[in-house]
């Protein structure tokens, strides 16, 4: 007998998590699993990062708590070695360069390692 598969089955979010994600620096708090949360991005690096999350992670990321802040690029900011994965259920434009992400904490993440040849953060 053939099993087959319907629209009506049930996947777990974890399944469907990307081998590499993405990171975003975070600032003002840090994001927690099983918690839906707004948060806001500003500046092309953040607005291009979250196009790429939805465009080729399945609409996930990895959002990471600074340690120490380079205030001329957050991206060079030294990070914690956790973050949390978020999907992001909606984005909405706030400004030209500004969106506001409504973001569900999927579940911790330890860097394995920086993967080379990305202009944006990608932890592996």
């Amino acid at each position: 007998m053939t099993t087959s598969h319907n629209s009506t089955d049930l996947v777990n979010i974890r399944d469907l998590l990307p081998e590499d994600i993405p990171i975003l620096p975070l600032v003002i708090r840090p994001i927690f699993p099983n918690i839906l949360t707004p948060i806001a991005f500003t500046g092309e690096d953040f607005l291009q990062a979250i196009k790429d999350a939805e465009e080729h992670y399945n609409g996930f990321i990895g959002l990471v708590f600074v340690k120490d802040i380079d205030d001329n690029d957050y991206f060079n900011s030294s990070l914690y070695d956790v973050g949390t994965v978020v999907k992001i259920n909606k984005v909405t434009s706030i400004s030209q360069d500004s969106v506001q992400a409504i973001v569900f904490g999927v579940e911790r993440f330890k860097k394995k390692k920086v993967v080379p040849g990305n202009s944006r953060l990608c932890w592996k």
